[in-house]
């Protein structure tokens, strides 16, 4: 367990010196990926704590290498998900869902406003549908409005789009 929560800090940490760096930059009018390098950075150092506390823990080798692993598998995940999810903008790849929250949290529009906002229809159809049955939308007639779960969500991702430094597109 002691492993996983070094694995989960050492994640938090990492994620907190790369927005640091990543508004820093911003602040310089830099735009670059070689922030993301932190994350490589904090899975050296976890190796080197994990490879030190199974030496001085005492632990049973047998026990130890699976849960070493583990937490750095975990860590890799964590990171490559969220390297993902951060590079994605950039590679102009701008979620559908927020992309149609923010537009309809600026004014209801119908499906075909909001078809006219993109250039993939199949896309928006399969995304509205799904925004629908999850209930992030609602449809009265001919227009979608953002429910409060959608105004929630858009919310939660205006928030970290302004925190780590994105401009907030429609």
């Amino acid at each position: 367990m002691q492993i996983i929560a070094l694995n989960l800090g050492l994640f938090i940490l990492t994620v907190s010196v790369h927005i640091f760096l990543h508004r820093l930059l911003i602040f310089y009018h830099v735009k670059s990926f070689k922030t993301t390098l932190v994350f490589g950075l904090g899975f050296i150092i976890y190796f080197i704590i994990a490879k030190v506390y199974g030496e001085n823990s005492g632990v049973v080798t047998s026990i130890f290498i699976p849960l070493f692993l583990s937490g750095g598998l975990l860590y890799l995940l964590l990171s490559l998900s969220y390297c993902l999810f951060y590079i994605s903008p950039y590679l102009g790849e701008m979620s559908p869902t927020f992309q149609i929250l923010e537009l309809l949290s600026h004014l209801p529009s119908s499906k075909i406003e909001v078809h006219q906002h993109f250039k993939q229809t199949d896309l928006v159809k399969e995304r509205l549908k799904d925004l629908l049955e999850q209930r992030y939308i609602k449809r009265i007639r001919t227009k979608y409005y953002p429910l409060s779960r959608g105004e929630r969500l858009n919310y939660l991702l205006s928030i970290y789009r302004r925190f780590v430094g994105w401009e907030s597109r429609g």
